[in-house]
């Protein structure tokens, strides 16, 4: 016969013994707790006690001192010398053990807190799973703060992926303390050239370089792109995802702030933003649109024309002096300007990009020479090939986003400055230089759009010879054009559009100084002749001949100017010298034999 089961207490008992076992675990953490209260009370009074032993040391240094400036000169210098070093030694050591308690007595603090947190824990039944994994990157971002070797930044590396893998909602702010924590900690042990030059240094402090120190925190970025980005593929919130990309673009960002002239570092970094699915414009337009901000500020909010001289003054390499002259962005007002600029610009999915104050906005802030150096690296990098920067023409401009870059070189002192260095430079060899600078840049971007940023800038550009070089640059790809199969009827040198950039340029320097324009009227000529003689079918419009103020209608206005211009060179009206009267008829010949050999062609 099977044996019974023992009877059941009664719930009266059952309720009583379960109470019981929880009043004595609250009592056992009560005691852990006043224990640690103990503790920390006697290692406060070891540290003043050590800061008395510290002051008994100074003081007897300073009666030694004194008694070795009765001796003679030389060995005087020789001991103060050394004292000097061992005072120095004293202070080190004096901070280094205040860092190791105090980060002693907070590890504790932070051992007692979560005891606490854990006991009442026991006592909900609502308390959201997340909570556990929040709890785990805490304790694996504090030790990441306590770690004092690269092996053992390294290992908390791996602890930091594995706490961030599991956090579900808002994951952003947590993948954004997570890299500044890095960051901060990384560059702790970055030496400079300063600190090198000190023979003196506790051989316990660790120091690596620059370079180690990029690759050190790469080593932890760049596994969290790729797993963020294959978060972020399957989210369906699209500010969550955006925001998640953008904190790992800022900490690249920060990366490349840190960078000199190491192209393979570079390449690297340019890889790894390109990977987060930031879109490029998006990360140009936000050091332009934090520019604008400040403009539509002064412009709409007078009250704020009193900051106007600081905001002016923003230094290239100091974020925290931007935070401070922005920092002002907190009424109904300003917030209305944010959301109108953010909205023209095209901004408003990358809201963690448009913050103006608090923790997002220091840890995103660009820096001039972060993105400055990103974007050079994006412009001179080979392997990026031709379509590495669309270009963006409606309803943003390519150039007007490059020009980040060009404040950029303007303060930087290892750049050259591309903005009206071809006409203001007074070197030749200057001049060419900034040329083929010029080259690079156009080179990178695809021929068709490219087409529509020459059309916009040879119609806006107030000098007349280096609008001439564009649209050399233009008959170039005019060119190519029509001379590849490929090409379609599609492509503008093939539309009507060409012609339409012919006219207007030709139009415009009619009505100029035919000197200082004949270069640019030479270049369009030779276009004119070439798509005249290439065109037989008319499909650009080239052979049309109108009377309501075409080319064809411009051309004789030049004509007759031109003749009158040159009258004037050879009557010597002129009051220029014989150097400068010499070289304008110069030019003006070459503007008359150009122009004689189109209409002679063309009628």
């Amino acid at each position: 016969m099977a044996a019974s089961w023992p009877p059941l207490r009664p719930v009266e008992e059952r309720a009583q013994s379960f109470w019981r076992q929880e009043r004595q675990s609250l009592e056992d953490e009560t005691a852990e707790r006043n224990r640690l209260e103990k503790e920390e009370k006697t290692l406060q009074s070891d540290i003043e006690s050590l800061q008395r032993c510290l002051t008994d040391a100074k003081t007897r240094l300073n009666e030694e001192s004194e008694r070795l400036r009765r001796h003679s000169t030389l060995e005087e210098h020789r001991r103060l010398k050394d004292e000097e070093a061992k005072q120095k030694r004293l202070q080190e050591v004096e901070e280094t053990m205040r860092q190791a308690i105090r980060l002693e007595l907070e590890r504790e603090l932070e051992t007692s807190r979560r005891l606490v947190l854990r006991s009442k824990r026991r006592n909900s039944f609502n308390v959201a799973m997340s909570e556990d994994d929040r709890e785990e990157l805490l304790d694996a971002l504090a030790g990441l703060q306590t770690a004092e070797s690269v092996e053992g930044l390294r290992t908390q590396f791996v602890v930091v992926q594995e706490a961030l893998s599991d956090i579900q909602r808002k994951r952003w702010r947590f993948v954004e303390d997570a890299c500044s924590v890095v960051l901060r900690q990384v560059f702790k042990m970055v030496t400079s050239d300063e600190d090198e030059a000190i023979d003196y240094l506790d051989s316990r402090n660790f120091t690596i370089s620059t370079l180690e120190g990029v690759d050190l925190c790469l080593q932890f970025v760049e596994p969290l792109i790729h797993s963020t980005v294959s978060i972020t593929d399957a989210l369906d919130d699209e500010q969550e995802a955006a925001s998640q990309r953008g904190v790992l673009v800022a900490a690249l960002l920060h990366l490349f702030a840190k960078v000199s002239n190491t192209s393979e570092m570079k390449s690297r970094l340019v890889a790894d933003v390109l990977m987060c699915g930031v879109e490029f414009h998006v990360i140009l337009a936000t050091l332009r649109f934090r520019e604008e901000l400040i403009e539509c500020r002064r412009a709409l909010l007078p009250s704020y024309e009193s900051d106007s001289e600081a905001e002016s003054d923003l230094d290239s390499d100091d974020d925290e002096a931007m935070l401070r002259e922005t920092g002002g962005f907190e009424n109904e007002d300003t917030l209305w300007i944010i959301e109108q600029v953010a909205k023209a610009w095209g901004l408003a999915k990358y809201r963690y990009f448009l913050q103006t104050s608090g923790q997002e906005y220091s840890f995103a802030a660009w820096s001039y020479r972060g993105i400055g150096n990103f974007v050079h690296a994006m412009l001179t990098d080979e392997q990026r090939g031709v379509h590495a920067l669309p270009a963006v023409v409606l309803p943003f401009s390519w150039l007007f986003h490059i020009a980040a870059y060009a404040h950029y070189m303007i303060r930087s002192e290892d750049h050259q400055v591309i903005t009206n260095a071809m006409v203001s430079f007074p070197e030749a060899n200057d001049r060419s230089s900034t040329l083929a600078v010029l080259k690079e840049l156009v080179s990178k971007v695809a021929v068709t759009d490219r087409f529509w940023i020459l059309r916009g800038l040879i119609v806006k550009c107030p000098y007349g010879n280096v609008a001439a070089v564009l649209v050399d640059f233009v008959r170039s790809d005019a060119v190519q054009a029509w001379s590849s199969s490929k090409s379609t009827l599609e492509s503008p040198f093939k539309m009507v559009a060409i012609s339409s950039l012919l006219q207007d340029t030709l139009a415009q320097s009619a009505e100029r100084d035919l000197v200082l324009y004949a270069d640019l009227i030479a270049s369009c000529l030779s276009l004119l002749r070439f798509l005249y003689i290439r065109d037989k079918d008319n499909i650009t419009g080239i052979r049309s001949k109108t009377t309501d103020g075409g080319i064809w209608d411009v051309l004789p206005r030049i004509s007759k100017r031109l003749q009158l211009k040159i009258e004037e060179s050879t009557s010597g009206d002129s009051h220029a010298g014989s150097h400068s009267v010499e070289n304008d008829f110069t030019h003006l010949m070459i503007l008359e034999a150009s122009l004689g050999l189109t209409l002679e062609l063309c009628n």
